[in-house]
């Protein structure tokens, strides 16, 4: 069984118009194939998010073609990215999540310029989460983005500050992507908070995906773990006790930057030494129970 905690649809908005050789697209069949492919014939599930970046940050389009890919194909659950800056998205939203249309919201705060710390007090997003028992994903950055020339501005959406964010909210539960770029800080906090999950997206590009010189993907604290992501989980489960907290995510298609789609991302995971109860967390109960899906 194969459950899917972040599965991209559409397109990126930014990469179509700045760079284009990266702005892979993905639509609600290809997605089906991947997943049937990976799962090799046993039973799955996907998250379906919109892309990060959408014109205005509004994600109403980008909302809507999730939102009827889920309901033209049962497995897929409808995530909403919802930016609280814009008032069409969050009518839109409190909409979708009336007639029971969403499972979960996405919260991208480097390109919707959202400050972790401040984002607490949005009592509004925060109200329409737990009404609706709305799981929510924050993207996590590193810091340093901006220091690699990126438009971006120093606001706070590092791992701690999606750590902190979490613990100042324990009736919402979070998942707090990209294992917290392996950040020890974050990671020790996490370790002692029962609301907060992580995913596996972009362990495929430890180790490959490097600009000016540098690493991207690990934040600045992270876990020695060489350039082998097949090392990750295993830490993060003996050394963080996170065994029913960590999610199997592609996060494709932006993995096929490192050459890894559905397929390649599920193989990888299946290559830890976990143990048959581990891995069936892994890949499929603890998504079930972070979307209330058992």
């Amino acid at each position: 069984m194969l459950f899917d905690a972040q599965l991209l649809c559409g397109r990126d908005d930014w990469l179509a118009r700045n760079k284009p050789e990266l702005a892979h697209r993905l639509d609600p069949a290809e997605a089906s194939a991947q997943l049937e492919s990976a799962a090799g014939g046993e039973r799955w599930r996907a998250a379906l998010f919109p892309f990060p970046s959408a014109p205005r940050q509004a994600y109403l389009s980008e909302n809507a073609r999730v939102i009827a890919a889920a309901q033209a194909e049962p497995r897929f659950l409808a995530v909403a990215a919802i930016n609280p800056q814009v008032p069409e998205n969050l009518r839109a939203i409190e909409e979708a999540a009336e007639m029971g249309a969403i499972a979960g919201l996405a919260v991208w705060p480097i390109l919707c310029e959202l400050d972790l710390v401040e984002l607490q007090h949005e009592a509004r997003l925060w109200r329409l989460a737990e009404r609706y028992d709305l799981p929510v994903t924050v993207h996590v950055g590193t810091g340093a983005e901006p220091d690699l020339g990126r438009a971006v501005k120093h606001n706070r959406y590092t791992p701690a500050d999606a750590a902190e964010l979490a613990r100042a909210l324990p009736q919402i539960r979070f998942n707090l992507s990209h294992c917290l770029r392996l950040s020890r800080e974050a990671l020790d906090l996490v370790a002692s908070l029962g609301n907060v999950w992580t995913d596996t997206s972009g362990l495929s590009a430890v180790g490959r995906w490097r600009e000016a010189g540098q690493e991207v993907f690990l934040a600045a604290d992270a876990l020695d773990v060489g350039e082998d992501p097949h090392y990750v989980i295993v830490r993060l489960i003996r050394d963080y006790g996170l065994e029913g907290r960590v999610m199997f995510a592609s996060s494709f298609p932006f993995s096929a930057w490192w050459h890894f789609d559905v397929s390649a991302e599920a193989h990888a995971c299946r290559r830890q030494p976990l143990g048959e109860d581990a891995l069936s967390a892994l890949l499929w109960s603890n998504a079930c129970e972070f979307y209330k899906e058992i």
